[in-house]
């Protein structure tokens, strides 16, 4: 066994990406007041502390007894009983188990897995006052499988002593080079499920990825858990088994922020696997990648995808990177002169916009890491201007009645335009939560009827002699070429790129803090006085509660000055803000069992526990006091089931920072970090605003603005320690 002071995480991650420029966090203080740099009360700062953020030295201890070890047998293969022995040997709860090139094949490795999982890591006190009940419903695993990972923190939180051995927080688990089989993973899967604080999972240089079915029910345990970083790199996955692995890892709730790739079709050979040289295999795993890194994947944390070391052609790179950049349009105050040029050639040529229009094609903006392995400096190929016979997507648009397009167009959006970085335009504000509410209803209503609108959509596609299918490779094919992505370099796009994703995302997380300062004191602390006091010398805070409910909304949302939350954002962090149990989450102290009362499956509380809660001093402001009331400011009510389902897992938050995946989180306590995460406001919605989207074709103003750019960086002359030894 070997030890280290340092937690040194190997998850095949980059070393380049340490040295990742931050957020915008250069220069704020995060101490005991997370909102010193951001503060719009100032007479108010002492009094106001929704989100405290002191240093958590129970968590600094915790952390630091944790250690590294690595199972070392020599050159000898180790038994399951020698296995077993080692394991037991762990006096120290263990962060890290690096268990490579050992050889152990998958029947040792599930006894392995097996033994960890029984050593959850359980103290000897009575834990978490409030225990679940389980449910007979299967349909209702998964849910349950996330209440307990609640119950798991609120465990671990309340620890006096810890048992030997302890895997109960083991975060990073390495299984390189152990010659696993597709047999393995349904071992794999159900430790998952049971591992609540495994973040970092490698399984590099195994014989993994030739069953689909296998690989599908993997990717859903590892959506439905805490793990960050993922690196399935040279093992011999198969297109359809990635296709399905990745099409099963997209869940809106999904902690998944690094996946690993690279080298998977080849595996250091000179010449690719039988499956990936039939175009058709190739095509199924594109569209898959496409779907996952586009501006609509539910993989929404994702902001590293490596896929280099794979040769793949370049219609599948073109259907990639279309749906990373969404249209070149989009990017063009990156683009060169030339470039702008070829734009502004080829705009009478575009008789696509029908289908999906430029302004609604957006570049996803939250993932920062794309890397293939491009051997072209363009990425060529144009679309056949032959004339098409009848039964093809581009005669039917041509010879079709409008009506008739109308359906079939929609249709192929629905099924085939989403990995493509197509998104729809952003609604209308929201004043009030009957508006809110009726526009959920809407687009509820508008879901139910697309079944009758792709009946008719299909028929019209047989009666013009198509192939549904034919027709969707065509619109995704199209719809690539449409982007833009072949007629400027690809260092272009990828430099134009980095631009578009270094957005400042210290933005979006100033002002969800500037409205969550103020919606935690309005909805939780300020109390309303009666009508009758109310008059012209009265406080500026009574007269905002004499507002109608819309207009008390509207002052919270101008305190997002800049504009940069979208309408659902903003909802969510007033939601979160009236919701007292949300107060100091993320903290080492924080009180789970203040969450798992609002699990639904929950038992019910004894009679003494009843009444000691109604003795106990009331903490919520009147109109939370009663069940199901609404909240002081008009907006939905806060709900953990639904964070957890579709927002972001529960986390153990004081070791989240020490995950590289963290590192564009600098110096932020764990409490601001859960309440980014949990409100959607660390990084950018797909619906919040971009330049891009009111974008047109290209200008002669636009021509202008490149050749004045190019003539002032002519101007500057050559860097002038260019010509000396050792710069470039």
């Amino acid at each position: 066994m070997e030890s280290d002071d340092e937690l040194d995480y190997d998850d095949g991650y980059n070393d380049e990406h340490d040295d990742e420029q931050d957020d915008g966090f250069d220069g704020m203080e995060y101490g005991n007041d997370p909102y010193e740099d951001w503060d719009p009360y100032e007479d108010d700062d002492d009094d106001l502390d929704p989100l405290q953020a002191a240093p958590d030295h129970l968590s600094a201890v915790r952390n630091l007894a944790m250690l590294y070890s690595r199972l070392d047998f020599g050159e000898d293969v180790p038994s399951t009983k020698q296995i077993v022995q080692e394991l037991r040997r762990q006096d120290e709860p263990v962060a890290q188990l690096d268990a490579s090139f050992l050889e152990l094949g998958s029947q040792k490795t599930a006894a392995l897995l097996s033994l960890i999982a029984s050593y959850p890591g359980t103290w000897n006190q009575s834990g978490p006052s409030v225990q679940l009940i389980d449910s007979a419903d299967a349909s209702q695993d998964q849910q349950r499988h996330q209440w307990r990972r609640v119950e798991h923190l609120a465990t671990i939180s309340v620890k006096s002593h810890r048992p030997q051995p302890d895997f109960g927080q083991l975060r990073c688990l390495t299984l390189k080079a152990n010659e696993l089989h597709d047999d393995c993973l349904a071992p794999l899967s159900l430790y998952i499920q049971q591992a609540h604080s495994l973040q970092t999972l490698s399984l590099v240089g195994n014989e993994l990825g030739s069953d689909p079915v296998a690989f599908g029910a993997f990717g859903r345990s590892v959506a439905h858990s805490g793990i960050r970083s993922l690196n399935l790199s040279t093992n011999p996955i198969q297109p359809r088994s990635l296709a399905s692995l990745l099409s099963s890892l997209q869940h809106e709730a999904s902690c998944l922020e690094v996946l690993i790739l690279r080298d998977v079709q080849s595996r250091g050979k000179p010449w690719k696997s039988e499956s990936w040289r039939l175009g058709d295999e190739m095509l199924a795993a594109a569209r898959a990648i496409a779907d996952l890194i586009s501006v609509d994947s539910k993989c929404r944390r994702l902001r590293s995808f490596e896929f280099g070391r794979n040769d793949l052609d370049q219609e599948a790179l073109r259907l990639i990177i279309a749906a990373w950049v969404g249209s070149v349009w989009a990017l063009r105050e990156e683009l060169s002169l030339s470039e702008l040029k070829t734009l502004a050639a080829v705009e009478g040529e575009r008789d696509w916009d029908q289908l999906v229009a430029r302004t609604e094609r957006r570049p996803n903006r939250r993932l920062t890491v794309l890397d293939l392995d491009v051997r072209v400096p363009r990425l060529g190929g144009e679309i056949n201007k032959r004339d098409l016979p009848k039964g093809t997507l581009q005669g039917f648009l041509r010879q079709g009645s409008p009506d008739r397009r109308r359906h079939v167009i929609r249709y192929l959006r629905r099924q085939y335009g989403k990995g493509l970085g197509v998104a729809l335009p952003n609604p209308e504000s929201t004043a009030t939560q009957a508006e809110a509410v009726s526009d959920a209803r809407s687009c509820e209503a508008e879901q139910h009827s697309d079944d009758g609108d792709d009946a008719a959509a299909l028929t019209f596609i047989a009666e013009a002699g198509g192939d549904p299918t034919a027709w969707g490779e065509e619109f995704a094919y199209v719809l690539a070429v449409d982007s833009g992505v072949h007629l400027v370099d690809y260092d272009s796009i990828t430099l134009a790129m980095e631009t578009v994703t270094s957005i400042d995302k210290a933005d979006f997380r100033k002002a969800a803090l500037y409205v969550v300062k103020a919606a935690r004191v309005l909805g939780c602390r300020a109390r309303q006085r009666p009508a009758s006091e109310i008059g012209h010398g009265t406080p500026s805070l009574a007269r905002f509660w004499s507002l109608p409910p819309e207009l008390q909304l509207l002052v919270v949302r101008n305190l997002d000055s800049e504009g940069v939350l979208s309408e659902r954002q903003f909802l969510e962090v007033v939601s979160f803000a009236q919701e007292p149990s949300t107060i100091g989450y993320g903290r080492a102290d924080f009180d789970w069992t203040k969450v798992l009362e609002h699990s639904p499956y929950a038992s019910a509380p004894s009679a003494p526990a009843m009444a000691q809660a109604a003795a106990a001093p009331r903490s919520r402001s009147p109109a939370q006091q009663e069940g199901g009331a609404p909240c002081r400011l008009p907006c939905h009510r806060w709900s953990w089931d639904d964070c957890f389902k579709h927002r972001c897992r529960a986390l153990d938050w004081p070791t989240v920072d020490l995950h590289p995946c963290s590192y564009d989180l600098p110096g932020a306590g764990p409490d601001l970090v859960a309440f980014w995460r949990a409100t959607c406001t660390d990084s950018p919605d797909p619906l919040a605003k971009f330049v891009g989207e009111a974008l047109g074709p290209v200008t002669e103003a636009d021509l202008l603005e490149g050749h004045a750019k190019e003539m002032a960086e002519a101007s500057r002359g050559p860097w002038p320690f260019a010509d000396r030894d050792g710069w470039d």
